[in-house]
């Protein structure tokens, strides 16, 4: 079941080569929420792995810091094997204990709580995945963490049903799959003659809450994790027990006197943060002042970087961080408003400028406006809009507004959108998840604010990290952590960092270092994969003509910043699916070329590229040698030496792929 490494050398054969990527995607997406976990709870921690196998989950829990870890599984020859493994390690019982038994037989009273509970590909094997969450949910202490896999089934609409009347039907946007197990000796299904439900992720996330779980939230899969868990066909939720008071087992009743001294030191604490804050403030009032015209990316990334300051010194989702937000934003707007005179350009693909087209009915004339077409998405939705804006034939058919990339949507953007979605007939739109970053801005949730007539295309994020294997976000929290200059980090600097290579150390292992060629070869087959499992059921699907062998070195800049080349394939599918002639446009520069990472020698000649190898970045027009990228990177990873540990947590199996395991 488990790739276990043995005395001998040997190690154990997995069922299969997906299994073994779905075991290692686990993992990598478990372990930082699971360490902190621990982390934060008393010495000693415990851990309850439910449906445990094998126990391989039980071992990583030890290894990520729980002092007691107790594995149940219903099988008998899944006890013995995790018990004759433990033992083979020589790891004592009264650390990592096995016990055979039913989830829904197990007392809370018997077992006593837990810190951590693991319902790692359980759920979707019951007839009561509700009723074994519940338990799940007693089995916790105040606070604890429950961590929850599943398969998940691909219904996103609400289901119609009857509801005890012949008047009318009702909707639940949560469901379940039914599936009829009845293969007793097959080591990956049910134990047999068992009705199986396997939820959508709605259902997921309403049978946690009612089961007791509280701050509900998805794990995010990278794109070279299994695809499984890319497509969303399977996901790990998190929830937590809820702090509750005195009891058996909870921690005693608070003192007015203790209350107090908390508030007082948290009153001084929020004074020190305010200090901060309004000083980070002024920097950006200044910069303002300063008229910074600084252009595109620059000044977005500028503004990014003290935003992010500042929500670091208060606290994100503080009262504090809301008292400032709004100043905060029209501080920011300011950065990004035109001087005095000037109207809002944007570079036409002619290479001219020009505003966003406006056709209002002109009264008495005769003449109606134009329906109007949004395009919804991330920064490459903007290009697209521009491009389509180049089509004459287009042009005819349709005018648009521009509207802010998802990302950038925040509380006094999000009703303007709305505003806009409303008035559309047309929507292309990528999929963005529902409650991405917290908002409410998923593709599907701006969608409820559409007229009934409104035409959508689906079109595609375009992420391709095949060509540059080095290059990878880290996330802080939710956020993604921004390097020096970009918003990527390199993981062959996060590898230094982690030696704690000096400068000099560091240049001269970056010369000398050649990646693995059959780990390149392996991340490009999965990120070629993932991009056509992204688009497989979407109205513009590219993948293919991007990949193919003449497109494919050609057609990113960085893992998310496509060519013109690439945008004209989206383009084109969008005139496709609105039978729309196409012309393609000539535009006089790359919408999206003012950022570009390395294309290395050592990937050019792994993947056999008819592309010119190039190892400098190109920064606003500007290139960076890599020498010098890597000294302000290490510079910036020794002032965060937290986040170096979250990337190399987050990216250790490609890491490991290329040669850089620490």
């Amino acid at each position: 079941m488990y790739p276990w490494p043995l005395r001998d050398g040997t190690v154990a054969r997995v069922h299969s080569d997906e299994l073994e990527l779905v075991h290692r995607t686990r993992r990598d997406m478990v372990e930082p929420v699971i360490r902190a976990a621990l982390a934060a709870a008393a010495p000693g921690a415990k851990v309850l792995d439910l449906g445990c196998n094998e126990g391989l989950f039980a071992h990583l829990a030890r290894a990520w810091g729980a002092g007691i870890v107790v594995g149940c599984d219903l099988r008998e020859h899944n006890i013995r094997r995790a018990e004759a493994i433990r033992d083979h390690y020589g790891i004592p019982s009264s650390e990592l204990r096995f016990c055979c038994a039913d989830v829904r037989a197990l007392d809370p009273a018997e077992l006593g709580c837990f810190d951590v509970v693991l319902v790692l590909g359980l759920i979707y094997h019951l007839e009561d995945p509700v009723g074994a969450l519940r338990i799940a949910s007693r089995l916790l202490a105040p606070g604890g963490l429950c961590v929850v896999e599943t398969q998940l089934t691909r219904q996103h609409e609400p289901v119609v049903h009857g509801w005890g009347t012949s008047s009318g039907c009702e909707a639940a946007e949560g469901s379940f799959a039914v599936r009829f197990e009845n293969e007793p000796e097959h080591p990956l299904a049910s134990a047999g003659g068992t009705l199986s439900l396997i939820p959508n992720a709605a259902a997921l996330e309403l049978a946690m809450r009612i089961a007791g779980l509280t701050d509900v939230r998805w794990l995010e899969a990278a794109p070279h994790h299994d695809p499984q868990y890319v497509t969303r066909d399977r996901g790990i939720a998190i929830g937590r027990a809820p702090e509750r008071g005195s009891g058996p087992g909870r921690e005693p009743a608070r003192s007015p006197r203790d209350n107090a001294a908390d508030a007082a030191q948290l009153q001084a604490q929020l004074n020190a943060k305010a200090a901060e804050a309004a000083a980070l403030a002024a920097q950006l009032a200044e910069a303002q002042q300063l008229n910074l015209r600084l252009e595109g990316s620059v000044t977005v990334q500028l503004y990014r970087k003290l935003r992010q300051r500042l929500y670091g010194a208060i606290g994100e989702h503080s009262l504090l961080a809301r008292v400032l937000q709004s100043s905060l934003r029209l501080t920011g707007r300011g950065l990004l408003r035109p001087r005095a005179g000037a109207s809002p350009r944007t570079e036409s693909p002619a290479g001219g400028a020009r505003g966003a087209r406006e056709r209002p009915a002109v009264a008495g004339s005769g003449q109606t406006e134009l329906p109007l077409c949004l395009v919804y998405g991330s920064c490459q939705a903007e290009a697209i809009r521009v491009l389509l804006e180049a089509s004459p034939s287009f042009r005819s058919e349709y005018r648009t507004e521009q509207i802010p990339a998802v990302q950038e949507i925040d509380d006094a953007t999000l009703p303007k959108v709305r505003e806009a979605v409303a008035r559309a007939s047309l929507i292309v739109s990528q999929k963005v998840r529902d409650g991405y970053h917290g908002f409410p801005v998923g593709s599907e949730e701006m969608f409820e604010f559409a007229p009934s007539g409104c035409r959508k295309v689906s079109i595609p994020a375009l992420y391709y990290d095949g060509l540059f294997p080095f290059q990878v976000y880290v996330r802080d929290g939710i956020w993604v952590a921004d390097a020096p200059l970009s918003v990527y980090h390199d993981l062959r600097f996060l590898y230094c960092a982690g030696q704690g290579f000096s400068d000099g150390e560091a240049k001269r292992w970056l010369r000398s270092f050649e990646p693995d060629r059959e780990g390149v070869r392996s991340l490009a087959d999965h990120a070629q994969a993932v991009l056509r499992a992204h688009e497989a059921d979407l109205d513009v699907r590219v993948g293919d003509r991007l990949l193919a062998r003449s497109t494919h070195p050609r057609s990113f800049f960085t893992v998310n910043h496509p060519t013109n080349a690439a945008l004209f394939e989206v383009v084109a599918g969008i005139h496709q699916a609105l039978a729309v002639a196409y012309v393609p446009p000539r535009p006089g520069g790359e919408l999206l070329g003012m950022l570009r990472t390395p294309v290395e020698p050592s990937v050019v000649e792994a993947l056999e590229l008819d592309v010119s190898p190039r190892s400098s970045w190109v920064i606003e027009g500007q290139d960076q040698p890599l020498d010098a990228l890597l000294a302000l990177h290490l510079a910036w990873y020794r002032e965060h030496p937290e986040l170096v540990s979250t990337g190399l947590v987050e990216h250790e199996a490609r890491m490991r792929a290329l040669g850089l395991a620490c």
